[in-house]
């Protein structure tokens, strides 16, 4: 227990920290990236990437007794003189393959602590913070935890200003550089006020944002205060950044006017796929003409029919794939071959992969791995998976991306671990609970009776799909709220999920019996690609 003498000390330790963090950010604030400034920082940061690997690996593992990486690397025979002699001769990504091959890696589980890492009789257990980089002021980011672990990475102003840095050269990319940006995410929420700050950095302050759900007073919850902080103070540093307004997800009609009326040449929009269709969806039923906008979408993959319908009328889409843990890893490419083709951003990460089975489904996949190259990364990184499966190729596409020597693509990226749903995600573990306890106490019936399906109706929207064995009587009603209290309980962040996914008719619930996959089992969760009309 802490002493009553020692509770003053610590919060007065917060509270010294937290003023000196807000103190750098309002500096780095008002000190912008220009898109020079980005582009000599990526073309340096790629000339170097070898150079900046080798320098962490020395002076964060190997000079670190405790490091769990050095454990790792001993254990499969990689001193020091080894790896910079391999990563030399062979290539960076290479080596990590070798390496991937010969135990040096974190699956995910292992990576968030929920189970140890076992290799050649070494055993080790991770500490949520051990992987953690950031040593001055910072603020913590919170990943889904809806599985029972939930992950903080603490971020700095390097680290911020990292996620900033390749914002100028997407809006350069896209010729966007005199368009006003506007924000379209739920308040309160870390994309929200992340993104408010990271095109603050880069050069690009947002003119609007707008919230799916309704904005609470600010003074209601702990992330509106800090919000309405950071708002008054910017002000006093001549930054006016705009504060969040309603624009209803069922129908955002009041955003499409708005843009109509104050972006007549258009507008460069940061939002989730889901919400970009409800947009063009609202506007085509007002009769609304939108100006060209440029969207740059996340927080939920970008399949075929999405990027289409989003094309359809001049409009253009710039994907991008980041969590938590690593902050941006790739963005979407000018001439793509795939919906989702995207540059990695090898200037901060490498990639490798690895095959392994990620489910009940007996079937083999690429498992995406991860490594820190810059110091100012949330993590260090050495072959993490973060749930994701894809496909990883090195092409030339001519793209101004490409021309700054991003040359390594990524597509097809699809998770194994998450579901996500209006850009709100939860581990699909978490859904076993529903299947197998919640649903059949509640509704009646076995697990076989109840099964879990993303997928894709034909205005591209992703919906999550309930399957109920027709011989089970139950209100549907009923149980989409059954449902959706769950989903709320399991997903750690404060903007309500189930009022977002209840706006957005985001549960649909199906009378079917539950499909057996070919391993002859029913899985409480199938991912659909192809289209259904629901």
């Amino acid at each position: 227990m802490i002493s009553s003498l020692t509770q003053p000390h610590i919060h007065r330790t917060a509270v010294l920290q937290s003023l000196s963090f807000g103190l750098s950010l309002l500096d780095a604030l008002a000190n912008p990236y220009t898109v020079t400034q980005a582009r000599e920082l990526l073309q340096d940061r790629i000339k170097n990437r070898i150079t900046n690997f080798l320098s962490l690996c020395r002076s964060k593992i190997y000079s670190e007794l405790n490091n769990p990486y050095r454990e790792l690397l001993r254990s499969a025979g990689y001193t020091w003189e080894r790896l910079e002699d391999e990563v030399y001769l062979n290539g960076l990504e290479p080596t990590l393959s070798q390496m991937a091959e010969a135990g040096v890696y974190l699956d995910i589980n292992e990576f968030k602590g929920k189970k140890p890492i076992i290799r050649k009789g070494l055993t080790i257990q991770l500490a949520a913070s051990d992987l953690d980089m950031v040593t001055g002021p910072s603020v913590p980011l919170e990943s889904s935890g809806s599985s029972g672990i939930k992950m903080k990475s603490p971020i700095g102003i390097d680290g911020l200003r990292l996620q900033a840095s390749h914002l100028p050269l997407v809006i350069d990319a896209f010729q966007a550089q005199n368009l006003p940006v506007v924000l379209y995410y739920p308040m309160p929420s870390t994309p929200g006020i992340v993104h408010l700050i990271s095109f603050t950095l880069a050069g690009a302050k947002p003119v609007a944002w707008f919230s799916q759900v309704p904005v609470m007073p600010w003074w209601r919850d702990d992330v509106g205060r800090k919000l309405a902080t950071l708002i008054s103070a910017a002000v006093l540093r001549g930054i006016h950044l705009p504060w969040p307004r309603f624009a209803d997800i069922r129908y955002p009609a009041s955003l499409a006017i708005w843009i109509k009326k104050h972006c007549p040449r258009g507008a460069l929009v940061a939002t989730f796929p889901g919400s970009a269709l409800r947009l063009l969806s609202a506007a085509n039923s007002e009769g609304i003409d939108l100006p060209p906008i440029s969207f740059i979408l996340g927080g939920e993959p970008i399949t075929e029919r999405k990027r289409t319908i989003l094309e359809e009328d001049r409009h253009r889409v710039c994907p991008w794939f980041g969590t938590v843990e690593t902050g941006r890893i790739s963005l979407g490419c000018f001439s793509p071959e795939m919906a989702d083709d995207m540059h990695l951003l090898n200037d901060r990460l490498a990639v490798a992969d690895r095959p392994r089975i990620v489910d009940d489904t007996g079937i083999e996949r690429r498992v995406l791995l991860f490594t820190s190259v810059l110091p100012s990364m949330y993590k260090l990184l050495l072959n993490v998976e973060t749930g994701d499966t894809g496909v990883k190729e090195s092409r030339s596409c001519g793209c101004p991306l490409d021309t700054l020597g991003l040359k390594l693509h990524l597509h097809s990226v699809r998770s194994f671990e998450k579901l996500t749903l209006e850009g709100m995600t939860y581990v699909i573990d978490s859904l076993l609970s529903l299947t197998e306890d919640i649903l059949p106490t509640k509704c009646g019936g076995t697990s076989a009776d109840y099964q879990f399906q993303e997928e894709e109706d034909i205005d591209g929207i992703t919906r999550l799909v309930v399957l109920v064995n027709p011989a089970i009587d139950i209100d549907e009603d009923l149980l989409k709220d059954i449902v959706l209290d769950s989903l709320e309980k399991l997903v750690p962040i404060i903007t309500s999920m189930a009022e977002l996914l209840a706006c957005a008719d985001s549960i649909v619930v199906r009378r079917e019996v539950p499909q057996m996959a070919d391993s002859g089992k029913i899985l409480a969760y199938q991912r659909r690609e192809k289209v259904k009309g629901i």
